[in-house]
């Protein structure tokens, strides 16, 4: 087996890396695209018919060669869009039988209708024409077969909002389905798998055969999976890379080139360190204030407990003065009764209104809560925002080394680790 970067090689010049856009043909009318040219007399087509999806009502609409030559050959004029061209506007429900009961009514020479797969197989009459849709199908007008291409996905004809503004339930279903295939290729344990394989993934997701070439193709257009295939090499033909990411890293890796998985890493962790250095003046100038602003209220409740201290060691030398000096201690005995029960109810009125016990710890931190709270207010001081910058600059700081730790893993695993962020 060979490595991304060897296939991708085959794909790309060595050192050209942009391929120049297709050029794009305008859309033709309706009528036009519909009728397309029959060959005068033969009743062969020199293309298949198209089966249109209509957005505006969700009809389908066909258009057949009638009416019929006498001798039951296909009738039109080729190169005349319209003459002898007949539209048949159904609905995705209308049954097979339904539909050749409309072309024998509009042409009673068309004795013999049938709708059969392109493998020759009829179809039941009470067949829908949503089932038909599936793939490309065939029509027997008499005995002269004309190849009908059934809408694919990816064409004009599906848009999940028609111009009228309705809700187009089919194609939603249609663009659900290849969002799961999306999203099944995206978590896909291999790296690379063939043509086959992806048809079956398709297929497993309720996408036909037909559609899913056309899947793939826009798969690759957008850059969802890379499949070339138009490469002359055959395993790169028939290759599908469900990594495009890695293999483009290994592929400017082995070029000497930085890979782009790298390129957005760095361009990630510059933008990261810019928007720091952004933040960081205006966040290490708040944080200094908080902290002056917490240094003062510190320092003003510091002193209420040093008045404190002077109150208790004056109110014990106080009441010793009172109990053995001016007066004695049979009066002084219910004073010291009273004041020990007024602390209680101190105590107990405290825990009240602030659900706190009633200690040096909790009494200095409400003093303290209460003076920051006026010092904030009086410098215009915004916590919230301080904190925002802080959460901000910690999340940076996060990213940069979760980011500095990725892009020191193998090239080849980058862009693993980016497509799981």
């Amino acid at each position: 087996m060979i490595g991304p970067a060897l296939l991708l090689r085959r794909a790309l010049p060595r050192y050209s890396l942009l391929a120049k856009a297709p050029c794009i043909k305008p859309q033709r009318s309706l009528l036009s695209s519909l009728s397309g040219s029959f060959g005068s007399g033969s009743g062969s087509s020199s293309r298949p018919l198209e089966l249109k999806y209509l957005e505006g009502n969700g009809a389908l609409a066909l258009a057949l060669p009638l009416p019929l030559h006498d001798n039951g050959m296909l009738g039109g004029a080729e190169g005349d869009v319209g003459l002898g061209v007949r539209v048949f506007s159904m609905q995705p429900t209308t049954s097979v039988g339904g539909f050749i009961a409309q072309v024998q009514q509009e042409d009673t020479s068309a004795k013999d209708v049938q709708l059969r797969t392109t493998k020759g197989v009829a179809f039941p009459p009470e067949t829908p024409f949503s089932t038909l849709m599936a793939d490309d199908f065939q029509i027997v007008l008499n005995d002269k077969v004309l190849k009908v291409a059934a809408p694919v996905f990816t064409g004009d004809a599906y848009t999940s909002l028609p111009q009228d503004g309705q809700l187009d339930i089919r194609s939603v279903a249609h663009k659900a389905a290849i969002i799961k295939l999306r999203e099944t290729i995206e978590s896909h344990p291999k790296w690379k798998i063939d043509v086959t394989e992806f048809r079956k993934l398709a297929a497993e997701h309720g996408i036909p055969k037909k559609q899913s070439s056309q899947v793939l193709h826009a798969f690759h257009q957008v850059g969802i999976v890379f499949h070339f295939a138009q490469s002359p090499d055959e395993e790169l033909k028939t290759a599908v890379f469900l990594k495009p990411r890695n293999v483009l890293d290994t592929y400017f890796d082995s070029l000497g080139l930085t890979p782009p998985t790298t390129q957005h890493y760095t361009e990630a962790r510059q933008a990261l360190e810019t928007e720091l250095a952004t933040l960081m003046p205006e966040h290490d100038a708040l944080l200094h204030l908080k902290k002056e602003l917490d240094h003062m209220a510190h320092k003003r409740v510091r002193v209420y407990c040093y008045l404190s201290s002077l109150g208790l060691v004056g109110s014990f030398g106080l009441y010793a003065w009172l109990s053995f000096i001016h007066f004695s201690w049979d009066i002084m005995e219910p004073v010291t009764y009273f004041t020990g029960f007024g602390v209680s109810i101190v105590g107990y009125t405290w825990w009240t209104f602030t659900q706190k016990e009633y200690d040096y710890e909790n009494i200095y931190d409400y003093l303290f809560q209460g003076r920051r709270k006026k010092l904030y207010a009086r410098a215009a001081f915004d916590e919230a925002k301080l904190e925002a910058l802080q959460a901000r600059v910690v999340a940076i700081q996060k990213d940069i080394g979760v980011i500095a730790a990725k892009a020191v893993k193998p090239t080849c695993l980058q862009a693993q680790f980016l497509q799981n962020e």
